[in-house]
């Protein structure tokens, strides 16, 4: 059973509790006075230090200013300084460009005067030219003349005595009379005599010069001329003597003579003229000259042969052409014209190709087909474009077309068209087939 305390032991007890009460109770105010006096001095720090921040800061920022204010006044005079290197820059400029201005009027002025001085001259050169020119043609004119009695013999062998007698290619020259022109001793000694006989040229290894012959009277040289005709087959050869300049001329010209020839053309070949069908050739005046008479056809189908033609004659303006087509680095050109027989085609394609511009053509397929004397004939040339010519021909079939002749001249040049080609030749022959029959 447990004890019960005395009542001298609560008394103790409570005055324990009394004594630590007020211990406690001392040391709280104790510390609340120290607090005090702390939070006493606290604001007056506060405010030091955050003055003395201020302070510190407004100082840099004065001195950062100050800075920058001396740095903006320094760019500020050297701006000036520039403006003023400016301003006398211009005025300079302005000077130099019045000076320029009044020089330029004056090279103006100089160049006007100049332009009407040239104008002048030109127009007296160009007198003093064809002065020139007809000069010169007068020179040549009288060289000519010179030379009308001359002849030239081309391969007569070279014999050793020519270069120690001066009649030794006179000797050389009657014996070829003789035995090649079979002109007669007797005739030779009555009509054909002799101003001068000699070799053109320095005397070569393998070589055979030429010999010019200066006939007196004239009419010698017409004998000659007359039996020049049995020179046919043989190595030598007579012709006429001319100055170089119209030997040029002549070379060009005889090509042309040749093709009209060909084409059933009367051409004659006199100095430096050619003459077709009577009329004088030039370049401006060829498109214009007839050449072949044929006969106009009219389109039918083959159940229905041709039946009237009429007369006309081919020549290049008798053609129809179409416009030039470019394919890449290839060019073309489709021709067509009435035929009515074989020898027109010849002679028409022979008509064509007078055209300095078709001569140059690399490739002129053709095709054509006709009914003559009552049968059908037809052909064609690809001229090394293969099937070309002959994928025309199949368009005339296929169309029932006769009596026309159909040519696709082609210029070509690397790198090649390829199969393209083809294509273009056929969708233009057949473009020009159906212009030709439609007229």
């Amino acid at each position: 059973m447990p004890q019960t305390p005395s009542h001298s032991t609560r008394k103790r007890s409570k005055r324990s509790r009394k004594s630590r009460s007020s211990s406690s109770s001392s040391a709280d105010e104790n510390v609340n006075n120290q607090s005090k006096r702390y939070k006493g001095r606290i604001p007056p720090i506060e405010e030091q230090a955050s003055t003395m921040a201020e302070q510190a800061a407004t100082g840099v920022s004065l001195q950062s200013l100050n800075d920058k204010l001396d740095l903006i006044h320094a760019t500020l005079l050297t701006t000036d300084r520039s403006v003023g290197d400016l301003k006398e820059s211009v005025v300079q400029i302005s000077k130099t460009l019045e000076y320029a201005l009044d020089e330029f009027e004056d090279i103006k002025s100089d160049n006007r005067q100049l332009r009407k001085e040239l104008g002048t001259c030109t127009s007296k050169i160009n007198i003093l030219e064809a002065k020139c020119d007809e000069q010169k043609e007068n020179i040549l004119d009288l060289q000519c003349r010179q030379m009308r009695d001359n002849l030239l013999f081309f391969n007569l062998p070279e014999i050793d005595e020519e270069s120690t007698n001066r009649q030794g290619t006179e000797s050389v020259l009657r014996g070829f009379l003789n035995a090649q022109l079979k002109i007669p001793d007797d005739l030779q000694t009555k009509e054909i005599h002799f101003d001068r006989v000699h070799r053109i040229g320095k005397k070569q290894i393998n070589k055979t010069r030429p010999i010019v012959a200066k006939f007196n009277p004239y009419k010698g040289k017409l004998i000659v001329l007359d039996h020049s005709k049995n020179l046919r087959g043989t190595k030598f050869g007579i012709g006429e003597q001319y100055p170089p300049e119209i030997q040029a001329r002549r070379k060009t010209l005889v090509p042309i003579m040749k093709q009209y020839r060909d084409a059933g053309a009367r051409v004659k070949l006199s100095v430096d003229k050619l003459y077709v069908n009577g009329q004088l050739y030039t370049e401006s005046s060829h498109r214009s000259i007839p050449v072949v008479t044929a006969q106009k056809s009219i389109h039918v189908s083959t159940d229905d042969p041709p039946g009237e033609h009429s007369s006309i004659a081919i020549n290049v303006d008798t053609f129809i052409h179409s416009d030039l087509v470019s394919v890449k680095n290839t060019t073309f050109q489709a021709h067509a014209v009435r035929i009515t027989s074989k020898e027109q085609v010849k002679a028409a394609l022979s008509v064509l190709k007078i055209d300095e511009q078709i001569q140059k053509a690399t490739h002129l397929m053709s095709a054509y087909r006709l009914y003559e004397q009552g049968n059908w004939g037809d052909g064609y040339n690809d001229d090394r474009e293969s099937t070309a010519g002959k994928r025309l021909l199949e368009i005339m079939t296929e169309e029932n077309l006769f009596g026309i002749l159909v040519v696709v001249s082609q210029w070509s040049r690397e790198p090649k068209l390829g199969l393209e080609r083809f294509k273009t030749i056929t969708t233009m022959g057949r473009a020009i087939m159906k212009r030709l029959t439609a007229t």
